[in-house]
């Protein structure tokens, strides 16, 4: 089984909206969930995962109660380095819980969570299903970047950021979201493997615009679709995967 998860029901109307068989359902008193098909594979819905907190709730339920095989974390993110435009597909190669800070109680790194590794690594062939497939629906190369999960990116929190990712001593393009994170703890946790693919909306610090907002749903219509095209792919060539990042 599939598991999709999104922070609002923006992130996840594409995917509801062409499941097969689809039941709606609430769990935990008050998030809905959709269970249903697409291209014969089970595959749940959720939306509501705001916060790494929340997210990892929710999915720590969803792997609980599903047997799940591969769980998908869809949606919006801001860039923080240069290179990154609103609009720009991105799929995560890296997951850091930037907002852990660990360091003066456990023998760990900015980012760790004791007790897990300093960073999770997205598996290769999850990448390369996910960018093939976007290669061919939506003729888009997307970006492979670091995410940077945490539960406060607001303009208060922007400076705290900075200075950890400065003190992360990362190279490569990232951007940052509150949601993955929380996903890939559980997804450790329950042997589920995850991968993240969201769209650009703005730079980190930078104002709501709704015609960016606009804009950026306009892209989910190819994100949807790579998304749909790699489960299939996946459910063709009977892919199994273990639920530990590539380095472990």
């Amino acid at each position: 089984m599939i598991a999709i998860f999104g922070t609002n029901h923006d992130d996840v109307l594409y995917f509801q909206s062409i499941m097969s068989n689809r039941q709606d359902s609430t769990v935990l008193r008050k998030y809905v969930i959709s269970v249903g098909t697409i291209f014969n594979q089970e595959v749940v819905v959720v939306d509501s995962c705001y916060t790494t907190i929340l997210s990892s709730a929710l999915s720590s339920y969803i792997f609980n109660h599903y047997h799940i095989d591969l769980a998908y974390v869809v949606g919006r993110c801001v860039s923080l380095t240069k290179g990154l435009k609103s609009g720009d597909i991105v799929i995560a190669n890296r997951v850091i819980n930037i907002d852990v800070d660990q360091i003066n109680d456990n023998n760990v790194v900015l980012g760790q969570v004791p007790g897990f590794g300093p960073e999770y690594k997205v598996q290769n062939d999850l990448i390369g299903y996910l960018s093939d497939a976007l290669n061919k629906r939506a003729y888009i190369n997307p970006k492979v970047v670091t995410f940077l999960s945490c539960n406060d990116f607001s303009n208060a929190n922007l400076e705290k950021i900075k200075d950890n990712f400065e003190l992360l001593n990362l190279d490569k393009a990232a951007t940052v979201d509150n949601a993955t994170g929380g996903v890939v703890i559980s997804g450790q946790l329950y042997d589920v493997p995850i991968v993240s693919i969201r769209v650009v909306e703005k730079e980190l610090g930078k104002g709501w615009d709704v015609e960016k907002y606009l804009f950026v749903l306009d892209k989910y219509v190819s994100l949807g679709k790579a998304v749909v095209s790699s489960i299939g792919d996946i459910g063709r060539n009977d892919v199994l995967f273990g639920g530990r990042s590539d380095d472990e």
